[in-house]
C-alpha cells in the first residue's frame, strides 16, 4: 500500500514538472517569436528606408547625370553653331573679297603743276627771261578732277589685287600756265583773257597690286583765241602715279604726266596730286 502511494506521488511529481516545463517551454518559444517578430518587424523597416534612400540616390544620381548631359549637348550645340557662326562670316568675308570688290570706283581731284623743260629764249614769254622752265612758279598751278573705274583681277585672299580700268581727266589750265604751253609747243595763238582753258584726258592702264599707277592714253587742250575761234590741242599722254591709302576709303594720289605728239612739238610734263575716294562694287 504505501508503495502504491509512494507511486502516485511520484507519478504526479513528474507530471507537475512535465506541465511547468511545458509551460516555461511555451513562454520561452513565445518570448523568441515576440522577438523574432519584433526583429524581423525592424529589419523591414530598415530595409524599405534602404529601398527609399537608394531610390532617391538613384534619382539624384539621375538627375544629375541628365543635367551633365544636358549641358554637354548644350555645350555642343553652342559650339557647332559658333562654328557655323565663324564659317559664315569666312565665307561672307571671301565672298567679298573674291566677288563684291571686283569693280573699284575712285572719284578725287587736286592741284596740277605745267612743268616744262627750259625753252628757248624766243619761246619764253614776255617778262621770263630770266626764269627757267623747271624753276618753281606758283602761277603755274591748276586744278584737276578725275574719275577711275577698274576691274580688279588676280586676288589671291585678302591681299591686294591687280586692277585694269580707265582714267578720266577734266581740269582747267590758269592763262599764265596756257601761255607757258602755246609758247613751248611753239603754237601761234593768243588766247583771250576770259578764255575756259579746259583740258580733257582718257587714258588705260593698270594699278599694280592697287597702288602703283602705269597707263597711257589721249589728250586735248582747248581755248579760245583773240577772233573767239575755239581752238583744240591734241597729245598723247603717259602717266606714272602712286596711289597710297590714308583708311578705308580715302586715298592720296599723285602722278606726273608727259604730254607728247600729234599738235605738240615738244614733251611737257604736269606733275599732279590730290586726294580721292575708293568705293567697291559688285
Amino acid at each position: 500500500m504505501k508503495k502504491l502511494i509512494l507511486f502516485f506521488a511520484l507519478s504526479g511529481m513528474l507530471i507537475a514538472l512535465h506541465g511547468q516545463c511545458s509551460k516555461s517551454k511555451s513562454s520561452c518559444c513565445s518570448k523568441k517569436s515576440k522577438n523574432y517578430s519584433k526583429t524581423s518587424s525592424k529589419a523591414k523597416k530598415n530595409s524599405n528606408v534602404n529601398r527609399e534612400y537608394y531610390r532617391n540616390y538613384q534619382g539624384r544620381q539621375n538627375t544629375r547625370q541628365e543635367r551633365r548631359v544636358r549641358a554637354q549637348r548644350n555645350q555642343a550645340r553652342h559650339n557647332r553653331h559658333r562654328t557655323e557662326r565663324r564659317s559664315n562670316a569666312n565665307h561672307h568675308r571671301n565672298r567679298r573679297s573674291v566677288s563684291k570688290d571686283r569693280l573699284m570706283l575712285m572719284v578725287g581731284g587736286g592741284p596740277s603743276y605745267t612743268l616744262d623743260p627750259a625753252p628757248a629764249s624766243s619761246g619764253i614769254p614776255k617778262g621770263e627771261e630770266t626764269t627757267s622752265g623747271l624753276s618753281w612758279n606758283p602761277q603755274m598751278l591748276s586744278g584737276f578732277g578725275n574719275a577711275f573705274l577698274g576691274y580688279r583681277f588676280d586676288m589671291k585672299g585678302n591681299k591686294k589685287a591687280n586692277v585694269f580700268g580707265v582714267w578720266g581727266t577734266a581740269g582747267l589750265l590758269n592763262s599764265h600756265a596756257l601761255e607757258r604751253v602755246l609758247y613751248t609747243q611753239e603754237v601761234v595763238q593768243v588766247p583771250r583773257s576770259n578764255s575756259q582753258n579746259s583740258f580733257t584726258e582718257l587714258e588705260a592702264g593698270f594699278l599694280l597690286k592697287e597702288w602703283f599707277r602705269v597707263s597711257g592714253g589721249l589728250g586735248q587742250q582747248s581755248f579760245t583765241n583773240l577772233g573767239g575761234e575755239r581752238i583744240d590741242l591734241r597729245y598723247n599722254i603717259a602717266t606714272l602715279g602712286l596711289n597710297v591709302p590714308l583708311g578705308k576709303t580715302l586715298v592720296w594720289q599723285t602722278s606726273a604726266s608727259m604730254l607728247f605728239g600729234k599738235d605738240f612739238q615738244k614733251a611737257s610734263f604736269r606733275p599732279a596730286t590730290g586726294l580721292a575716294l575708293r568705293f567697291g562694287m559688285l
